[in-house]
């Protein structure tokens, strides 16, 4: 929980989940990194719950991807059963929704300490907003986009781990905008992120395309083949914009999440013989020997909700873990020069998705949203990666905000903030009615400057990742 203080810029957390990352908060037993087989996950399975009476109703699918792999999912529209409010701001406009995984606040560049580095997310901030103390739901993708979609926080949608999916009686954003006459298509690669039907995150979506890691990713980097020129992961988005031209008289949601600054960073060998302390060699082996061994099981992400156990065994330390304590300052140097490297390609598939939009001829009534599910802690604190700890550098993300109509400001926007908020902010943007019972709050009044706060109080919740049961 995060609460404003008079005359403290840094909020108060509190937070929620099992014991034992409470420990982990405040410095007691953070592991670096948790790597090691894991333990054989229950079978998955994977339905389509009937949807509450405030969203509509999933229609059958026409094509399905397997619970694990690639997805191309194709439902009927839902018929259009209400009208956005004339007076909104931005009525029937088309939303892009732009989540990023694994993406630190201070890696964009607008937000000044690493100024360059991400031109195609500068431009959304350009004429546009950017937030200074927005928080994430949770400290892991499933939860984190889960919040975002539902405008719920764990303790609210029942998802605070990756043993659960989202339940019935939840309504989601692609589902509401559904019955306002919009196309929804949703779209990411195949890897760990739990953005996939298994766990409910479809519903609403009448299209969701799950492709391949691309060989330019790091989930990608073994495939065969040549890197390519970049930005891969935004082709079916690209493809999705251009089947849809501004001359089609239907209004678009557009969700698009990449991974590409996700760990282990790296898309090759290149530099490896060269580096001293290991590090890039180590991350480009990082899971070779675990995803050969488990080719026939799903990672937690993939399994689906409800049937992947949460706590798993670890089996031995990292090689990474070890090299970073071996090798000091410069391996944790060495860590953080390839985890910009991967930002930089991230900014890539931003790019192209935004090149997209202009080509389609619908830019110009376009909300645009990037916000990342999470960050990455690079050895502050004792911690490489994420999902274990609460600091800042994990669940203080980027969010940028881009609102036809609205000039926009340079200055970012100090109010404090939460991935809940987005729900309801997209749809009084575009006149919808949200549902009742979410926890989220409206930014609009924060974006058209009638209000400097809308809330006092955050939750970042979470629930297992990957600990040594014994240890628990």
């Amino acid at each position: 929980m995060a609460r404003n203080a008079p005359g403290r810029r840094a909020p108060l957390l509190l937070f929620g989940g099992l014991a034992v990352l409470g420990a982990v908060f405040v410095g007691v037993g953070l592991r670096r990194l948790a790597g090691g087989p894991m333990a054989d996950p229950s079978p998955a399975t994977s339905s389509t719950p009937a949807a509450p009476s405030s969203a509509p109703a999933a229609p059958a699918a026409r094509a399905a991807g397997p619970s694990t792999g690639v997805v191309d999912l194709v439902v009927d529209a839902p018929p259009a059963t209400d009208t956005p409010d004339a007076d909104a701001l931005c009525p029937d406009c088309d939303i892009l929704l732009v989540t990023v995984c694994s993406l630190r606040k201070d890696h964009v560049g607008v937000y000044g300490q690493h100024p360059g580095l991400t031109p195609a997310l500068d431009r959304v901030a350009d004429h546009g907003f950017f937030f200074d103390r927005a928080y994430a739901a949770s400290n892991f993708t499933l939860a984190s986009l889960t919040a975002i979609l539902t405008g719920r926080f764990g303790s609210s949608s029942g998802v605070t781990g990756w043993d659960k999916g989202l339940g019935e009686g939840v309504p989601t954003l692609p589902e509401i905008l559904g019955l306002y006459g919009y196309r929804t298509g949703a779209f990411t690669v195949d890897a760990p992120s739990g953005f996939r039907p298994d766990y409910g995150l479809h519903r609403g979506f009448q299209t969701m395309r799950i492709i391949p890691a691309p060989r330019d990713t790091p989930d990608g980097r073994f495939r065969p083949g040549p890197i390519g020129e970049g930005g891969a992961s935004a082709r079916p988005v690209e493809e999705w914009l251009a089947a849809h031209p501004s001359s089609e008289d239907v209004p678009l949601f557009t969700m698009f999440h990449t991974r590409t600054a996700h760990f282990p960073f790296v898309i090759s060998d290149a530099g490896a013989d060269e580096d001293p302390t290991g590090i890039t060699r180590l991350l480009w082996e990082a899971g070779r020997q675990q995803a050969a061994a488990m080719a026939d099981r799903a990672m937690p992400g993939m399994a689906g909700g409800t049937a992947q156990r949460g706590v798993v065994a670890l089996n031995g330390r990292d090689p990474l873990e070890i090299a970073l304590e071996q090798g000091g300052q410069p391996a944790v140097e060495m860590w953080r020069r390839r985890y910009a490297e991967a930002v930089a390609r991230m900014d890539e598939d931003i790019e192209r998705v935004l090149d997209a939009l202009d080509a389609s001829g619908r830019a110009d009534r376009t909300i645009i949203v990037v916000m990342a599910d999470h960050g990455e802690t690079n050895d502050e604190h004792g911690e490489m990666l994420h999902g274990d700890g609460y600091y800042d550098n994990v669940v203080n993300v980027p969010l940028l905000i881009r609102v036809p109509g609205l000039a926009g400001s340079r200055q970012p926007i100090d109010a404090l903030v939460s991935q809940v908020d987005v729900l309801p902010t997209l749809l009084e943007l575009v006149g919808a009615v949200p549902p009742a019972g979410i926890d989220g709050v409206s930014m609009v009044p924060l974006l058209t400057g009638r209000a400097d706060a809308i809330r006092g109080v955050t939750l970042v919740e979470g629930g297992v990742a990957r600990h040594d049961a014994d240890e628990i």
